[in-house]
Parts: structure tokens; C-alpha cells; sequence
């Protein structure tokens, strides 16, 4: 089907949500943070840089193996912190 401009109507929408599918909301996180320099990351933040789960990175600090930051009620994390761990979890393999 042809719309305004000769344009295919169906052509329009794939390429729209082909472009939605390759955007990634980590990404978005994940530079946004480092384009500000930030240090301190929010849990979701934290969550998406190491690739877990909200509850998981919970469950590191409830165990003592993430330390966090409580500046007002809501934890933040230091991005050293999450690098550490990485680093620390690469020396067991």
C-alpha cells in the first residue's frame, strides 16, 4: 500500500521498529552516566552495568559482597565498587 509520497506504508513501520529493536535503554544508561563523569550510579544504573537483575544486586549488598551509598533513602552505587567486583569475580574463574 502506497501512502503520501509514494512511500510504502508497511516499508515506513519496519524500519521504525528496527530502529526501536537495535536502541537499547543500557546503553542509554550506561553512556549517560559516563558522559557526565558521574560516580555514583542508581541501583537500576548499577543493575544494567553489571548485567543483573535489580534484585540480585540487592541481594550483593544484603550479603556485604557490594558495598552501597546512602545519601537520602535510596541506595547508590560506586562505579570503583562495581568495577572491583567485576574484577574480583574474574580472579575465581
Amino acid at each position: 500500500m502506497t501512502g503520501k509520497g509514494g512511500h510504502t506504508a508497511g516499508t515506513d513501520g519496519v524500519q521504525a521498529s528496527g530502529s526501536q529493536r537495535r536502541h537499547h535503554p543500557l546503553a542509554d544508561s550506561q553512556s549517560a552516566a559516563s558522559a557526565h563523569g558521574r560516580r555514583l550510579l542508581t541501583l537500576k544504573e548499577a543493575a544494567d552495568y553489571l548485567a543483573l537483575s535489580i534484585w540480585t544486586v540487592r541481594e550483593l549488598v544484603w550479603k556485604g559482597r557490594l558495598p552501597a551509598v546512602r545519601l537520602t533513602r535510596r541506595l547508590h552505587f560506586d562505579r570503583r565498587d562495581l568495577d572491583r567486583l567485576i574484577d574480583h569475580a574474574k580472579d575465581r574463574i
